[in-house]
């Protein structure tokens, strides 16, 4: 099973555009306010990301369209 955190984001016109499964498509009907989070990685072990934001379903029918409100970049703790 993904989760909706696997799935990959694209940016389009200072939006983002991310795919959800079923249950998170679900929620995302009833409370359109969202975090995503990016965590750190390999190419930057030391920050992760994390953007506030409104979801709208996409022209497809199957990805949300991000409007961000605010992010973070936020530092990890050392030794992680």
């Amino acid at each position: 099973t993904r989760r909706s955190s696997d799935l990959p984001a694209g940016a389009e016109g200072g939006t983002l555009v991310v795919g959800a499964g079923r249950r998170t498509a679900m929620n995302i009907a009833d409370h359109p306010e969202v975090t995503l989070l990016w965590p750190t990685d390999a190419a930057d072990p030391k920050h992760s990301l994390l953007v506030d934001g409104t979801a709208a379903p996409g022209a497809d029918g199957e990805t949300f369209v991000i409007t961000p409100t605010s992010a973070i970049l936020h530092r990890a703790r050392a030794g992680r």
